[in-house]
């Protein structure tokens, strides 16, 4: 599937409007969510929580509490697929619905199941560096797919489900050092390290 997918990415013309109305929708929803989404509502303030700890007397150089307090700034995420010609992006949609579709299944499948599953999603996320859709496109498939879907994951009594929960979050930890290692200063590698953080 995968390599039929990076097939067509390179045809002349294998667009479909159901694909492009599918990834429009996929953009605006995912702008709306960021556009509305306030971190600061999630927490206190750090210095309204501070313990005084010997270990941090011993600091050279201290920190003023009020500084812990600035706001997170979620950085815009670039759509990776945004000069894509329209049988390019229809491409996507197809690799994203997979992905999705793949990741969606993992979450609520037998425990005996989950393992594989999180390898296959793992292998299609790694492999984008080296493929046409490109290693942005697999930050986006981590931030935007992967990470809501652990931290479900999370929330949920994940007692019989808890070793490969351990796996998953592994194989995505092994996933970001590679692309951290790859490049460090894409706009997308920062949503993925402040998505990690926060998950």
């Amino acid at each position: 599937m995968e390599r039929m997918l990076h097939n067509l990415f390179d045809s002349a013309d294998c667009s479909d409007q159901h694909l492009l109305q599918r990834l429009t929708l996929r953009e605006r929803t995912q702008h709306c969510i960021d556009r509305y989404s306030n971190i600061s509502f999630l927490m206190e303030p750090l210095s309204t929580v501070l313990i005084e700890e010997p270990f941090f007397l011993d600091i050279k150089q201290k920190i003023p509490p009020t500084d812990l307090d600035r706001l997170l700034e979620t950085p815009e995420l670039t759509i990776p697929w945004k000069n894509y010609t329209a049988s390019r992006r229809s491409c996507t949609e197809v690799y994203l619905s997979l992905l999705e579709g793949l990741i969606a299944v993992t979450f609520v499948c037998p425990a005996s199941l989950q393992s594989n599953l999180l390898r296959t999603i793992a292998e299609l996320i790694k492999e984008q560096v080296d493929t046409k859709f490109g290693i942005n496109f697999g930050a986006y498939g981590l931030s935007i797919l992967v990470f809501p879907m652990l931290q479900q994951w999370m929330r949920k009594d994940a007692v019989k489900h808890e070793n490969n929960l351990k796996q998953a979050i592994g194989l995505f930890t092994e996933i970001v050092k590679q692309y951290l290692i790859q490049t460090e200063s894409t706009v997308n590698f920062r949503k993925i390290i402040l998505s990690f953080i926060i998950n």
